[in-house]
């Protein structure tokens, strides 16, 4: 989900704070029992594809929302 993840913060870094979060959210509700989610998935069956790595499943669920609120309080460069 790394990708994703980069797209999420490209949002949140041009202005668009409700869509990254709106994106964030999503992303949660595909998180395994463990809290991790897969490099892929199928949204249609909410199926997961791929290997879950858990560093970038971790980094990204902890990076992505820092990004954002920094975005919305304007302290990012745009």
């Amino acid at each position: 989900m790394a990708a994703p993840g980069i797209a999420r913060d490209a949002l949140a870094r041009i202005g668009r704070v409700d869509a990254a979060r709106g994106y964030f959210e999503k992303l949660l509700a595909f998180r395994n029992p463990v809290g991790l989610v897969s490099e892929d998935h199928r949204p249609a069956t909410r199926a997961m594809w791929g290997d879950i790595p858990p560093t970038y499943s971790v980094v990204r669920l902890i990076h992505s929302p820092i990004v954002a609120c920094k975005a919305a309080e304007g302290g990012l460069g745009r």
